[in-house]
């Protein structure tokens, strides 16, 4: 399958839903939405943009390419080369949006336009069901992420402060054009005292927990790894192992055909069975991933069906202790895309999971 093939695989499921709905259009207006359909161009300035800088509008016949003067060269000739020839372009001058935008979406939109935040559902299933290309590009760079995450986590010393990691993390990663999009790094005392350790000043002594979501062609991974320097007491050691057994189960139930509850409801109970029946209530467990760090936090009711080709990113936590790697969730089973063979790992289910690396 080459990249324009892809695209119009897209493009035809998206004038399926058009039919569906009795639509006469549907513009692409979302940075996740967008790096999908366009097969993986980077529709955005800043990294944070929930919105995408231009839309691609789908039309029974054409796919437009709306975009303002200042974005539309750099679009066609780099992010969206390989599709620039089946687009469209209405350009409408920055100064002038958005009525010069609305005027020119309403030359081609038909009587019934919609946009895609008024179907959420349906473009969640659609992009987060993999492609050929798309699960290429994720097993490729799941690897480029976790080699350079683990390689500089070997190198960190104590008296590095959390900024100062989060730093040599985010150049090693943009040497292979990786974007962080959630950057969490905690040292000592806020491992224990913070599920969510934003990086600040804190100077590292011993442990340093570092949990990261990267992106590459709109698609995003994450990982958490944790470092320790001198032995792991006893009490740490044996809640890295029930965390590591919690979230084997959350991974073995993640199987194609059945439900993304029957997967929480499965770690739930092994949480019980390691003896911290309540703890998965301190911070959220992850769950279905794609061109969203979390496509889907997974909750109890979250009847879902798992999709042949999806990324499911778990991540439990037990007091100073968390798990996580994203999985490609295939008919094939589960494969670990964040998995080096480079680490200190336990078995918990049947399945090597991240340890804490002593230095």
């Amino acid at each position: 399958m080459t990249i324009r093939e892809d695209f119009q695989r897209k493009v035809a499921l998206v004038r399926d839903l058009m039919a569906q709905k009795g639509v006469s259009s549907i513009a692409i207006n979302t940075q996740p939405n967008f790096s999908w359909l366009s097969c993986g161009g980077r529709g955005y300035v800043g990294f944070a943009s929930e919105g995408a800088c231009a839309s691609l509008v789908v039309t029974p016949d054409k796919v437009y390419l709306l975009s303002n003067n200042i974005e539309v060269n750099r679009l066609l000739e780099e992010e969206l080369a390989d599709i620039a020839d089946a687009l469209t372009p209405a350009v409408f001058l920055w100064f002038n949006n958005p009525r010069e935008r609305n005027e020119q979406l309403a030359k081609f939109a038909g009587s019934n336009p919609k946009n895609d935040t008024d179907f959420p559902v349906e473009f969640r299933r659609m992009r987060t069901a993999l492609s050929e290309i798309e699960v290429a590009r994720a097993r490729a760079f799941g690897q480029e992420m976790a080699v350079e995450m683990e390689n500089v986590m070997k190198s960190i010393k104590p008296g590095m402060m959390e900024e100062d990691i989060v730093g040599k993390i985010t150049e090693a990663t943009f040497h292979h054009n990786i974007q962080p999009v959630g950057i969490l790094c905690g040292v000592d005392e806020r491992v224990f005292a913070r599920r969510h350790p934003v990086a600040g000043p804190k100077k590292l002594e011993k442990y340093c927990l570092f949990a990261f979501c990267f992106r590459k062609y709109g698609i995003v991974q994450s990982m958490t790894r944790m470092v320790h320097f001198g032995p792991v007491d006893a009490e740490l050691q044996a809640k890295l192992e029930a965390c590591a057994a919690v979230d084997a189960a959350y991974v073995r139930n993640t199987i194609v055909g059945k439900t993304w509850m029957d997967a929480f409801k499965a770690g739930q109970a092994e949480y019980a069975a390691q003896g911290w029946p309540d703890e998965w209530k301190n911070h959220h467990q992850g769950g279905l991933a794609g061109y969203n760090s979390r496509e889907l936090i997974v909750l109890e009711d979250n009847a879902e069906p798992v999709l042949n080709n999806s990324l499911a990113a778990w991540n439990p936590t037990i007091q100073g202790t968390k798990m996580e790697d994203t999985f490609l969730i295939s008919e094939n089973g589960q494969e670990n895309l964040t998995h080096t063979g480079n680490w200190t790992y336990v078995t918990a289910g049947g399945m090597q999971r991240p340890g804490i690396l002593v230095l």
